[in-house]
């Protein structure tokens, strides 16, 4: 029942969406959400900008710098 654990659509999922670890189904039905609410697809946009924003001080900041929380969900494997 993976449409029931995506409704509603939480942070955790848009940045699981962003890092691409959701399978083909769940990525296809946060598409098309982005696609219908606009709303969403801002906090989408936010969602990945915040990961940018780590990735770019991860790569300048020594790994001490980063807390172990940002490590870790930079660090999450893809789901198949």
């Amino acid at each position: 029942m993976w449409m029931a654990r995506l409704d509603p659509i939480t942070e955790a999922d848009l940045l699981d969406y962003v890092e691409g670890r959701l399978s083909s189904d769940e990525r296809a039905m946060v598409a098309r959400r982005l696609a219908e609410e606009p709303a969403l697809a801002r906090r989408c946009e936010a969602v990945r900008d915040r990961t940018l924003n780590v990735r770019l001080l991860r790569s300048i900041l020594p790994v001490e710098g980063v807390p172990q929380e940002w490590l870790d969900l930079l660090s999450k494997r893809p789901r198949h």
